[in-house]
């Protein structure tokens, strides 16, 4: 709790809920996604990344609320390349992950960021969005 309360005043709910990181070699990170975070000047991981993290690598829900510009995305999008990297190499046109957004604005910038990271870690994207 005085951890939380230091990195930004974070608020949870649940039972056991994990302890946040303060660096990101307390993820578990890959080397190569490590270089990658240094390549975008990502020294230490926002309030909103620090909590969330640890709570999606241990297979929770998580709702997060945070301003914009805080780092939600990458909250996400971290474990979410975690996890892809995880797996089995993949057969042509297999899918690893999908990351589902309420709008196709939320869709379409969700990608961008996404795909930056991605595309430096060797990996690929798509935005699907339904709609006239």
């Amino acid at each position: 709790d005085k951890m939380r309360m230091k990195i930004g005043n974070i608020t949870v709910h649940g039972l056991n809920v994990p302890c946040p990181i303060s660096k990101w070699y307390q993820c578990g990170l890959p080397a190569n996604v490590m270089t990658m975070l240094k390549s975008h000047q990502f020294h230490d991981p926002t309030a909103i990344q620090c909590q969330a993290i640890p709570c999606i690598l241990s297979g929770r829900d998580v709702i997060g609320i945070a301003v914009t510009g805080s780092g939600k995305t990458l909250a996400f999008v971290l474990p979410c390349i975690q996890h892809i990297f995880a797996q089995e190499p993949l057969r042509t046109n297999e899918t690893l992950a999908v990351i589902l957004s309420p709008t196709r604005e939320l869709a379409i910038q969700t990608h961008l960021e996404a795909s930056k990271y991605f595309k430096q870690l060797g990996l690929r994207s798509a935005c699907l969005v339904g709609g006239n």
